[in-house]
């Protein structure tokens, strides 16, 4: 994105070429003598070594095609000065698996031939020094920063003077699907050439996912605070490497499939088995005749019994794939299954601790099963509740858990800048102070570590004000009121907006989107809501729709096909003044309404036996009032449920006049009787 429209850079990855089986891998590669510089990654292994045709100056054999390509880029620029040859060599232990020992031999001698290479070419030790630069790195992300430097001055070093410009880049748009920040929304699977400054992360996961896959339990839980991107690093950093051919050895095809627990209007299973049958998991499940509510079942009653459908499902896929492509074998296939959000499973009041536990008992049976990794995503403060499930904390054992750190100021300047480069947009600078806007907003998130919503958000308005050039103006970040105030602003705008009766709508919105804890610290958080209900008027309606439009609700469909909304991200609730004051003023509803729709879920569940409906008193006396009360707007399940409380409290209380009344008439004829006897003995 830097050079863009000032150098074409010319990737070449060996591994991504179409190589044909007529010719030796070596004969098909481009020379590195033929580049103009030649990157060389190296870990634990050197590689396979060169057919004969393939001989040194001495006549001898290349011991691989690494050993091979290095020779030639070396001896190249010793006589042409060209290619620049950069060694990156990493210092992780490599990881290894002591269940084979032919395979654990060989990935010994690879290793000792790495160290013998890097003997022969980079250390003197008869002088104990080192005779060539290499680049050490830990991980990933180390890596992407100091290649990303050396990169920039390479080129930067080989252009002409005039054509460097740091002030207004000519830069050639990559990403042409609009805007390049999501604002309130989730960074999905497509979104992957936008997501940045999560690398490390990243690599650490699909590490610990190796780890987690070879004691054969594929799990892993991403733990983090609210705003975090979580639901962002997983759809649009890990699935997209993670699925990539090659990236987990021996795994030629991968589908994937994402539920949230709240996207269903029925239970957990329901959710699971929906997601399965999607077109990017597990189709072939429907075309083998497993009914939706059939694999539902199997998942809540038997969940071993599915393992075998979930491997009849990826073996086809992988048949089908090798059909098509004409592939000798067909290629391994594995599902990576995302639960994410899963703290909806204690924050839903429709998810009962029993089945909680069951569901847990369903990931675990596809993530012992060598078929299946699962990703699971968790906001912190729901931490302590995964004590009360031992299923799941069976699972997060060794490294089955992640915890997911604040980004670094080095990594929010990735999130800012790297989509914008690929965009083609570029930051204002301050020129009295030189400052460019992208370094004060890089500041700014970097003091609050829940800050990436806002800072998403800030950018995405900005993004709607840029200049005709592409410019993301100080004006504009200005009028915003800066990171924190600009999620705040949007929706005072979005409401003033609206005419006053569609505003007065917003208390209804708010009781049926908003929902607080009944046992756990009356934690405030979102919650779906039917469309169908919360537009049911036409103010109600317009409300929806407006908050919709400006990405500050979003919409969604249900596991069983219906239209769901919701309020776009939990910073909302966190950062609009207005909304919290109306949560204070509005508390004590919200608490009733929650025991009301946690009972009548227990009603539900339990066939409406009576015997689960409110005791009389102050409970039927609170739900009666929450069913008068015309902001709240009950389900019907919850309007059954009330008014069968009350019936009941009705039939309690004629029971009791009754007995009242029996016991008057009993009381009197006692008395009538005492009375004639007293008189018979007068």
């Amino acid at each position: 994105g830097e050079f863009s429209g000032r150098v074409i850079l010319e990737p070449i990855y060996w591994e991504h070429e179409p190589l044909l089986a007529t010719q030796t891998f070596q004969e098909q590669i481009i020379r590195p003598s033929e580049t103009d510089i030649v990157i060389t990654i190296l870990w634990s292994r050197l590689g396979t070594r060169l057919p004969a045709q393939f001989t040194k100056a001495d006549g001898s054999r290349y011991e691989s095609g690494t050993e091979f390509e290095f020779e030639d880029a070396f001896q190249s620029f010793k006589e042409h000065g060209t290619p620049d040859l950069l060694i990156y060599r990493k210092t992780a232990d490599p990881q290894v698996s002591l269940k084979n020992k032919k395979i654990l031999l060989d990935k010994l001698k690879q290793k000792e031939a790495l160290d013998n290479f890097f003997d022969k070419w980079f250390h003197d030790k008869t002088e104990g020094t080192l005779i060539a630069a290499f680049h050490p790195f830990a991980n990933s992300a180390d890596f992407e920063e100091i290649f990303e430097a050396h990169l920039s001055k390479l080129i930067k070093m080989r252009l002409p003077e005039d054509t460097v410009s740091d002030k207004i880049p000519s830069v050639k748009p990559l990403w042409k699907e609009g805007s390049p920040f999501r604002g309130l929304s989730v960074f999905n699977f497509e979104h992957s050439p936008v997501f940045f400054g999560r690398t490390k992360a990243v690599s650490e996961i699909i590490n610990a996912l190796r780890i987690q896959a070879a004691s054969d339990n594929a799990f892993i839980l991403i733990l983090g605070m609210s705003g975090g991107g979580k639901s962002s690093l997983v759809r649009a950093g890990v699935l997209p490497m993670l699925t990539q051919p090659g990236v987990i050895e021996g795994v030629g095809l991968w589908r994937r499939a994402i539920m949230k627990p709240g996207d269903s209007k029925g239970d957990l299973f329901d959710g699971l088995a929906s997601c399965l049958l999607r077109e990017n998991a597990l189709p072939e499940l429907s075309a083998d005749k497993t009914d939706f509510k059939e694999l539902a079942k199997i998942l809540r009653e038997t969940p071993k019994a599915a393992v075998p459908l979930i491997k009849g499902g990826l073996s086809q896929a992988a048949s089908e794939i090798a059909k098509s492509e004409q592939l000798k074998e067909q290629p391994t296939a594995r599902l990576v299954l995302v639960v994410d959000q899963m703290e909806e499973m204690f924050s839903l009041e429709s998810i009962t601790h029993e089945e909680r536990i069951k569901f847990i008992e369903a990931i675990a049976a596809l993530s012992h099963s060598g078929r299946v990794w699962v990703i699971a995503t968790l906001r912190s403060d729901f931490y302590p509740g995964t004590a009360e499930l031992e299923g799941l904390v069976a699972l997060k054992e060794g490294t089955g858990q992640y915890d997911l750190l604040a980004p670094t100021p080095a990594e929010i300047g990735q999130m800012i800048r790297q989509p914008a480069q690929a965009a083609g947009l570029y930051f204002e600078e301050d020129t009295t102070t030189n400052e460019r806007l992208d370094d004060i907003l890089r500041d700014a998130a970097a003091k609050n570590p829940g800050a990436l919503p806002l800072l998403e958000f800030t950018l995405e308005e900005l993004y709607k004000k840029r200049t005709d050039n592409g410019m993301l103006t100080y004006e504009a970040y200005k009028k915003l009121g800066g990171v924190e105030g600009a999620l705040a602003q949007r929706a005072e705008e979005v409401l003033g907006g609206l005419e006053p009766r569609v505003r007065q709508a917003m208390d209804i919105e708010l009781h049926s989107l908003i929902s607080i804890g009944v046992d756990d610290g009356e934690r405030i958080s979102r919650k779906y809501a039917p469309l169908e209900m919360v537009t049911a008027t036409p103010e109600t309606k317009a409300f929806v729709e407006a908050f919709v439009e400006a990405r500050l609700f979003t919409t969604d469909l249900a596991a069983d096909g219906s239209a769901v909304v919701n309020i776009a991200h939990e910073a909302l609730l966190q950062h609009w003044p207005r909304l919290q004051e109306w949560v204070e003023k509005n508390r004590e509803d919200l608490r009733i309404h929650a025991r009301v729709n946690a009972a009548s879920r227990r009603w539900e569940n339990e066939n409406r036996s009576r015997e689960f409906l409110l005791s009389a008193g102050k409970q039927v006396t609170e739900a009666e009032e929450i069913l008068k009360n015309k902001s709240i707007e009950l389900t019907k399940t919850e309007k059954s449920f009330v008014h069968a409380s009350i019936a009941k409290r009705k039939r309690i209380w004629w029971i009791k006049r009754a007995i009242a009344a029996v016991l008057v008439v009993l009381t009197i004829v006692a008395s009538g009787a005492a009375y004639l006897a007293q008189q018979e003995r007068n």
